[in-house]
């Protein structure tokens, strides 16, 4: 899946990714809702991350089986979601000839196993 194009990067969500240093979960916004798990992975491959997470977790819709438009994707390292915060933001999913544009946020849980335990249906506690 080939990146149309890199729009303006916002310094707020650096700021936010700042503020957790040892983040290494970020939630990706504006994923058009027919990609697959396996389509998010290639659009992933086609950027600079590649080989850099662990984990992709993509909610589904039950009715449709659609995506909600939303993922998780956790990193290996905390400097290599420092990258993706800024690579992955801004971007469309040239294949599916959608208009949306890719946003990043610091994801409310974080880790390997938080999302994995997600992606299995059990409930996660926040850390304080």
């Amino acid at each position: 899946m080939a990146l149309l194009d890199s729009e303006k990067r916002s310094s707020a969500t650096d700021a936010a990714a700042d503020r957790k240093p040892d983040a290494t979960t970020l939630m990706l916004r504006n994923i058009p809702n027919k990609v697959s798990e396996q389509k998010l992975r290639e659009f992933l491959d086609d950027t600079p991350v590649r080989g850099a997470y662990d984990v992709v977790h993509l909610p589904t819709d039950a009715k449709s089986g659609h995506n909600r438009g939303y993922a998780f994707i956790n990193f290996c390292s905390a400097e290599s979601f420092r990258l993706a915060m800024a690579e992955l933001r801004g971007l469309r999913f040239a294949a599916m000839q959608s208009r949306k544009v890719t946003e990043t946020s610091v994801a409310h849980v974080q880790g390997r196993r938080a999302i994995m335990r997600i992606q299995s249906g059990q409930k996660c506690q926040k850390k304080k």
